[in-house]
């Protein structure tokens, strides 16, 4: 055997390398700069080992990397059972905490978890359960609480409990109350808003709430007059006339309707 002092050194890159001598193998050399020489094809340990080896150097110590703490996950809080619809409300006569039982009629609830229903205010009703709203009075019609001789109306349940507004009147926007049409106008069918009389009618706002026809002899020539005008030494041949008539030669008006 040749090199490593009578070794055959398969290389010199492993951990028991000659140091400062030359390991040979069948393909090539190589300078040993290990601790020894990994040789084989000698049974023999080699009878001395160098003297002029320097002391082995310590390879520093890894550090073993610190690992992470987990950070706990923070799940987000899951809704509560018991949070009901608007409409209804959580039933605390039952066992079960997230059962939900309908608002009555006459009362509503708007925000979802609610835990009571509120009662209708004045003009308005809720005819059915479980609404999350109240409806206005129709068109005409009004609900004042406070004008209620009978407290079974006050249940804002039933479309019976909205008053119809008087004649000449329409109902306030938020139906609690009505107003009086101006002189001159009347309230329309649904009662929705007030209407100026046609020409020939009239409606004076006190005693004639709702639009008429002028009388003989007198005569409305402009839309929502409060009032007719006579007609003087004219005629007029019909009710509801928007103008006078003058009597043809060699007729005069008496004091009568008659020729």
């Amino acid at each position: 055997p040749t090199g490593c002092n009578g070794w055959d050194a398969l290389s010199c890159d492993g951990a028991a390398n000659w140091l400062g001598d030359t390991c040979e193998s069948l393909e090539s050399k190589y300078d040993c700069d290990c601790s020894g020489c990994n040789c084989v094809n000698d049974p023999q340990p080699p009878t001395s080992l160098p003297t002029d080896l320097p002391p082995p150097t310590s390879s520093p110590t890894a550090a073993p990397s610190a690992r992470p703490s987990a950070t706990p996950t923070l799940l987000p809080t899951p809704s509560p059972t018991d949070s009901c619809e608007p409409g209804t409300i959580l039933n605390t006569n039952t066992s079960r905490g997230d059962r939900c039982q309908p608002c009555q009629v006459g009362t509503y609830a708007s925000a979802p978890g609610s835990t009571t229903c509120t009662t209708c205010p004045a003009g308005q009703i809720a005819p059915t359960n479980g609404l999350a709203s109240c409806t206005l009075c129709p068109s005409g019609k009004y609900l004042d609480d406070g004008l209620i001789s009978d407290p079974s109306r006050e249940l804002h349940d039933a479309l019976g409990d909205c008053d119809v507004c008087d004649l000449g009147q329409i109902s306030s926007g938020d139906r609690t109350s009505c107003v009086d049409c101006a002189p001159g106008r009347e309230a329309s069918s649904n009662g929705d808003r007030c209407e100026g009389c046609a020409s020939g009618r009239y409606a004076d706002g006190v005693v004639v709430l709702k639009c008429e026809d002028c009388a003989f002899g007198e005569y409305a020539s402009t839309l929502s007059s409060p009032i007719c005008s006579s007609c003087g030494g004219r005629w007029t041949a019909s009710r509801g006339a928007t103008s006078c008539d003058a009597c043809l030669k060699p007729y005069y008006l008496a004091n009568t309707l008659e020729g």
